[in-house]
């Protein structure tokens, strides 16, 4: 029986990072499997524990799964990224079942010698490697040459629920800014390609002193911003929020005035797609960001939000001051027109819809297949 409607699929999704660790690859893999949930029977896999369970949860997840395929009659196996490909390479060949797997950015360009020796070769071997954005399928090639099955096929977005009234009141505490101030917030884990304290040295202090600086995030780079913005005197303009709810976050999304993404070149560590750009975006907000991988995939110029070339200080003054100088009414305008266009092109329903789209047609492959050997059996 063919494969042709995913709603009769049985899918195992294992993910080694889950909620609540917090990242764009979690995120990808619990709003991808919630959204896979809707449109197939699939069963979930996951590491709630960070990376400090990893060497756990690898043989532990490669029994369990050998178990599930067989007591659950499973169709196929997906893996949240690329790091789960050697995982995959010996479920296929403990299991037989195709196994496909998406691929982020980092999963792919990680720089150790040893990583790189392994994972884009088990890659090779897996049925289809479903990258997020044509930057990152890119990677995968300079890796792989022809020699991987790939798909492109970019993340979605669902707009954030509407923050509540205390959500509202908590966020402008932290932020502690005043009507008359405008709020540039950045949204992301603090890493050093996400450019916030290239941003904070270079940008932020040539902008007007009613400019105020919202950051939600943690991360490695946290020392450097912080660095950063008492060397370039600014740090009375910067908030630095740290980790906050859902609801927060919404809240901040909804009080912010700009949206800004000034992610740097870094060798080695792309960013994938832009996932918090989107996420910005459809929630009305203008979107400024850098020119730069993946985020021009999520990104498009003066439809969504405003690319502007990476390290560029004059021209992130430029965009920036002319909206700054937009009545807020008309500040407003603009972001809903991004949200419109933003929740009219991407969204999680979607993006699951074709990943089973294209996983439904590896089934139905590999079910031809095994028809055909059976049928050029000798007869008993």
């Amino acid at each position: 029986m063919l494969m042709t409607n995913p709603a009769r699929m049985r899918l195992l999704f294992i993910a080694r990072s889950f909620p609540p660790t917090l990242g764009g690859m979690e995120n990808l893999a619990y709003r991808l499997s919630e959204s896979m949930r809707h449109q197939a029977d699939v069963t979930m896999l996951v590491n709630h524990q960070g990376k400090k369970a990893l060497p756990i949860f690898l043989p532990y997840a490669f029994a369990a799964a050998t178990y599930l395929a067989r007591k659950k009659r499973i169709h196929v196996i997906h893996l949240a990224d690329a790091l789960l490909a050697p995982l995959g390479v010996a479920l296929k060949r403990a299991t037989g079942l195709p196994v496909t797997s998406s691929v982020c950015g980092l999963d792919i360009t990680y720089p150790n010698a040893l990583y790189q020796r392994i994972v884009p070769r088990a890659l090779v071997h897996l049925d289809m490697t479903m990258p997020i954005s044509k930057a990152t399928a890119e990677e995968v090639r300079a890796r792989t040459g022809d020699q991987a099955s790939t798909t492109v096929i970019p993340l979605g977005i669902n707009p954030l629920p509407e923050p509540s009234v205390a959500a509202i009141r908590q966020f402008q505490e932290l932020a502690a800014t005043t009507p008359v101030q405008v709020v540039v917030l950045t949204v992301g884990r603090l890493i050093q390609r996400k450019g916030v304290a290239w941003f904070l040295q270079h940008v932020l202090p040539a902008l007007p002193e009613h400019i105020i600086h919202v950051i939600i995030g943690e991360g490695a780079e946290m020392a450097a911003i912080r660095a950063a913005a008492a060397a370039s005197g600014v740090s009375d303009r910067v908030r630095l929020l740290g980790r906050v709810s859902d609801d927060v976050l919404a809240a901040a999304y909804r009080c912010a005035d700009i949206f800004v993404m000034p992610n740097i070149p870094v060798p080695g560590d792309i960013e994938g797609f832009g996932l918090v750009a989107l996420e910005a975006a459809a929630s009305g907000l203008p979107v400024v960001a850098s020119r730069l991988e993946g985020i021009s995939e999520a990104v498009r110029h003066e439809r969504n939000g405003f690319l502007v070339t990476p390290l560029s200080v004059g021209e992130y003054m430029s965009t920036l001051e002319n909206m700054i100088m937009l009545p807020r009414e008309q500040l407003r305008t603009v972001g809903t027109s991004f949200a419109d266009y933003t929740n009219q092109h991407y969204g999680w329903d979607r993006t699951a819809e074709r990943y089973l789209s294209v996983i439904a047609g590896l089934i139905d492959l590999e079910e031809e297949r095994i028809s055909q050997s059976r049928s050029t059996l000798p007869a008993s």
